[in-house]
């Protein structure tokens, strides 16, 4: 049988670890663990009054679409609306710098 081991001398008291069968079933030691419950869990849906006000955002840029289409179409821009879930428009203007405009609560 072949004993393998490693000596390590990189601290004041040289450590010497072994590879072999026997050896690494001795040597085991259990896998750390994780624990991923750290932090509050993740909002799955808003309250009446979120949704009131996310929808009081949505009417009121609809309702200011016309302006943010007029002003697109004098600058070069692109008028979009990313999300249907969350209120927002995006101007764009792709040119050798690109700009962007967002709006959003």
């Amino acid at each position: 049988m072949v004993h393998l081991s490693t000596v390590t001398h990189n601290s004041q008291t040289p450590q010497e670890k072994h590879f072999c069968p026997e050896c690494a079933l001795i040597e085991q030691v259990p896998p750390p663990h994780l624990d991923f419950t750290t932090g509050p869990p993740p909002i799955t849906s808003l309250s009446s009054s979120a949704k009131l006000k996310l929808t009081t955002v949505h009417e009121k840029l609809t309702e200011l679409d016309s302006i943010f289409q007029s002003f697109c179409t004098r600058r070069g821009y692109t008028l979009a609306a990313p999300s249907d879930l969350w209120p927002s428009r995006r101007a764009r203007a792709r040119d050798e710098i690109d700009r962007q405009l967002h709006l959003s609560p």
